[in-house]
């Protein structure tokens, strides 16, 4: 029997606990009272909750054994095989006229003659990358069309050489005149039958759909419908090329030099390693004279990434325009995760928790598809760091749909519910799912088999029929953050529902054969970006999931038994009703009504539970209403102060180290080699484990990267891959 809930009655008043507030008569009395369903669990004693604390103290110290584990096997990896990286270095600012290979072997071989006393030459490769994007987009472009061009031309005839325009001139020609002896034909001959009709009445509103679609893309330029009009935007690319590549000046962007030796490599950045401020204000502080390029250029270089990790095309864009479109495409992310807390509470409500946990997971896996597409418009210098960024929208999303949505749309008194939409039924249902639907859907590939068994066998030319067999997709961004959802998903919801640590083991131990499967025998192979993303997760994610899964227990505990009733203090005239054991003709909030009702005869008075402070402490409920036993204030206390004490560690770690670093940074150079050195000429892994930075595109509908280079006088084998005899 609650004295006071009439005034708060707002709380239950939703379809979560409206079943839980109800008003009746008392026999005693014959005043209305207000009986409130409450749980009786206990649930918040240190008795429970000391297990959950051995646990997460066990799951900090086995990922810290497995991410010093991780580490000696990344060192022990990078030891055991050298690669372009390993001999190169970036100049990330160099002079826009210094577009000289020869000028930069002088300097460099020069600098090392310094260092060393011994005049000798060391730079093996070098490869200057210019801000020629436009131009490299509209190469790329023509390219596009020209294969288009003769996919459609095929049909009438094969064409050899695309580039002679009097043969595809007639052969556009040609195959227009066709087209419209075959309209004829179809316009005077014999009236569709039945069925013929009947299917394209069934298939009109697909049909339709499909024309506005096409007319917005052609209205936009990138679908030009006949070949006639293909040949066309061909010819203005090509007249666009020539005017860019000869009125045009580009200017240096980047530059990769590589040396024949990883001595030379980490002398060299040893010998540059200037700080911040030097490179801004170009300034000399601490750097030698004999380092300074053209005797008064200071240079701002770094360990080169691996080959084929290079953005060609963004090596030239601002640090300004980076960050403005990352932030576009955050804002984008946070629209669809927006999205989704509006539509999921719906779904759960209205439908049911497992319709609501098979959306979830699936907007979970369509979603970082849609933001991997997002992400390829932002500007990003190398594959590493935009796995970093799609790691970050991916991770966002998946957080926020997987863990916080299901928490924060259920009320604070339906948080122990037995409803099938409450929440520990919501999280049970979506566990389920994460570990039986999500690896079904992930490892049946559907768009793979459409590719390989549809599109392939009515491919019109060979190479069309090869791009059908590329195998799926993946990123390692979007697998660690599969990882790290899980395991903020564990932790979050941990002290309701203790078991579901061994469903998190569950859901990996599938999540690992799924992926093994699919890395072995479907998906395709990806750029070498290295243990980046394997870093970033680790260093950042994966602690930040233990941290707020610590947060959100130790809240959790001091929330317990969400009931916002407390015991009436001693003196409150208030509380000093008679209230009975047995009630009839309960009128609940939802409308229903009971015939009786038993109660526990003890009068409580409202209070509300959710309001702790961080770190929770029993001392926040104050002095008059207190709902915690004096088990539930031990157990808050140590818990509270774990929470805390991990998120300092935290802080200092994340924020510490990187604010330390860049502050250091600032004065002085910070670079320090790491790893041994292998005592092996680039030379002689050339071919193997040796490539050199040729600038090349991927894009899709290709077999193999575009070359943005003239390759006539580079040994093939510092291409990094071979063509197929037939492209040859």
């Amino acid at each position: 029997v609650c004295v006071d809930c009439h005034e708060s009655n707002s709380y239950w008043n939703n379809i979560f606990v409206d079943s839980y507030y109800g008003t009746a008569v008392n026999p005693v009395t014959g005043k209305t009272q207000i009986l409130i369903n409450r749980t009786t669990c206990a649930g918040a004693q240190v008795e429970q909750g000391i297990w959950n604390i051995v646990t997460l103290l066990f799951l900090i110290v086995g990922i810290s054994l497995f991410v010093s584990y991780q580490n000696q096997v990344e060192v022990r990896l990078d030891e055991g095989k050298t690669s372009a990286s390993d001999y190169s270095i970036l100049v990330s600012n160099p002079p826009d006229d210094a577009v000289d290979p020869e000028e930069w072997r002088e300097f460099f071989d020069g600098l090392l003659g310094e260092l060393t006393g011994e005049k000798q030459q060391q730079v093996t490769l070098c490869t200057i990358a210019l801000n020629n994007h436009r131009l490299l987009k509209n190469l790329v472009q023509r390219r596009k069309d020209l294969k288009l061009l003769k996919t459609l031309l095929s049909e009438t005839c094969e064409l050899s050489d695309m580039n002679d325009g009097a043969a595809v001139d007639a052969a556009v020609t040609l195959y227009m005149e066709q087209k419209r002896e075959q309209d004829a034909k179809v316009n005077d001959g014999q009236p569709k039958s039945v069925f013929k009709q009947f299917a394209a009445f069934i298939f009109l509103p697909f049909s339709v759909l499909g024309k506005i679609l096409h007319f917005i893309r052609r209205k936009l330029g990138h679908l030009p419908t006949e070949p006639h009009q293909l040949w066309g935007r061909i010819q203005s690319i090509t007249q666009s090329i020539r005017l860019m590549q000869e009125f045009e000046v580009y200017k240096a962007s980047a530059v990769y030099v590589t040396f024949e030796t990883e001595q030379a490599q980490r002398a060299a950045l040893k010998a540059l390693n200037a700080g911040r401020f030097e490179v801004w204000t170009n300034k000399r502080v601490l750097l030698e004279g004999f380092a300074l390029f053209r005797r008064n250029f200071i240079l701002d270089i770094h360990e080169a990434d691996e080959p084929d990790t290079c953005r060609w095309c963004d090596l030239d864009s601002t640090g300004a325009e980076r960050i403005i479109r990352r932030i576009c495409s955050l804002v984008v992310t946070f629209g669809m995760t927006l999205l989704s807390i509006l539509t999921l509470p719906l779904i759960r409500v209205h439908i049911n928790t497992i319709f609501y946990s098979v959306i979830l997971s699936t907007y979970n896996i369509i979603i970082p598809l849609v933001v991997q597409a997002m992400v390829s418009f932002e500007k990003h210098p190398d594959e590493g760091d935009k796995q970093q960024s799609l790691y970050i929208n991916i991770a966002l999303f998946r957080w926020i749909n997987t863990v916080v949505v299901t928490d924060l749309t259920t009320p604070f008194l339906a948080k122990l519910g037995v409803e099938t939409f409450d929440m520990m039924n919501s999280v049970n249902a979506l566990l389920i799912s994460e570990m039986v639907y999500s690896p079904i859907l992930k490892f049946l590939d559907i768009g793979g088999i459409i590719q390989r068994h549809y599109h392939a066998p009515r491919a019109k030319t060979q190479e069309l029929m090869h791009d059908n067999f590329h195998g799926g997709y993946y990123s390692m961004a979007e697998r660690y953050t599969d990882f790290t959802k899980v395991l903020l998903l564990c932790i979050f919801y941990s002290p309701y529902y203790p078991i579901i640590f061994f469903f998190g083991v569950g859901i990996l131990f599938v999540q690992f054969w799924t992926d093994k499967i699919l890395l072995m025998r479907a998906w395709q192979t990806n750029p070498s970006i290295g243990p980046e993303t394997s870093r970033f997760s680790r260093r950042y994610f994966t602690t930040a999931a233990i941290v707020i899964g610590a947060i959100s227990a130790a809240t959790v505990y001091a929330n317990f038994p969400f009931t916002n009733l407390c015991n009436c203090p001693d003196g409150d005239d208030k509380c000093a009703v008679d209230v009975s054991q047995m009630y009839s003709n309960v009128t609940l909030l939802s409308g229903e009504r009971l015939e009786s009702v038993a109660t526990s005869a003890v009068a409580l008075k409202f209070c509300n539970q959710a309001k702790v402070s961080f770190p929770p402490d029993p001392e926040h409920q104050g002095f008059d209403y207190v709902w915690m036993t004096k088990s539930q204030e031990k157990l808050t206390t140590i818990y509270g102060w774990i929470s805390f004490i991990l998120l300092v560690l935290f802080a200092v770690g994340l924020f510490g180290h990187r604010v330390t670093t860049f502050l250091l940074s600032l004065w002085k150079g910070i670079y320090e080699p790491s790893g041994f050195d292998q005592q092996k000429d680039f030379t002689d892994g050339i071919g193997v484990d040796s490539f050199a930075y040729v600038p090349q595109l991927k894009e899709p509908g290709f077999t193999f990267p575009l070359l943005a280079c003239d390759i006539s006088k580079i040994n093939s084998d510092l291409i990094g891959w071979k063509p197929l005899l037939s492209d040859k």
